[in-house]
C-alpha cells in the first residue's frame, strides 16, 4: 500500500471549488485524481467549521526532520570511531540543528548504530594447536572452524 498524504491548502481550495460549481464527490475525485472519501470528508469539514484548515496535532513535533537526520547519519558515518559527545558536536557546529547527547543517541539506536566494540579472537600458536590446524596467510596457524 502506498502511504498516504495530507491535502495541501490549494488542493483543499479546488475541492471546495468544484463543489460550489454543483460537482458531485464523484466528479470532483476524478477531475483531481484524488480519492471519492477523502473528497466528502472535505466537503463535510467545510460545511461543518466553514475552514479547509486541519487542527492542531496532539504531542510534540519532532526535533529532526528528515534531512536533519540524514545529515546526522552521514556526519555518523565519516566519523565512525569518534564518540557520541564529539559526534554531535560536530553535528552541532554544523549550524543545522542543535542535538542533545540523548538525542544522538536515540536517533543512532533507531538507525541500527551502537556503542559496541568487535570481541577480540585469540589467536592459536603452534604449541596449544590440537589436530586440526591451518596456516593463515602470515604464517600463524590457526584452528580450522
Amino acid at each position: 500500500m502506498t502511504k498516504t498524504r495530507e491535502l495541501t491548502m490549494f488542493e483543499k481550495g479546488e475541492v471546495i471549488g468544484l463543489h460550489k460549481g454543483k460537482h458531485n464527490p464523484t466528479e470532483i475525485s476524478r477531475i483531481l485524481k484524488i480519492p471519492r472519501t477523502t473528497c466528502v470528508s472535505i466537503i463535510k469539514k467545510f460545511e461543518k467549521d466553514k475552514t479547509v484548515i486541519p487542527n492542531p496535532r496532539s504531542g510534540r513535533p519532532p526535533l529532526l526532520k528528515a534531512i536533519d537526520k540524514r545529515h546526522f547519519i552521514r556526519t555518523v558515518v565519516a566519523n565512525r570511531k569518534d564518540s557520541v559527545d564529539e559526534i554531535t558536536e560536530k553535528f552541532n557546529n554544523l549550524g543545522l540543528t542543535e542535538l542533545s547527547t540523548i538525542t544522538a543517541r536515540r536517533v543512532l539506536h533507531k538507525h541500527g548504530y551502537y556503542g559496541r566494540v568487535g570481541q577480540r579472537k585469540l589467536r592459536v600458536i603452534e604449541k596449544n594447536a590440537s589436530n586440526g590446524v591451518k596456516k593463515d596467510c602470515d604464517g600463524i596457524k590457526s584452528g580450522i572452524t
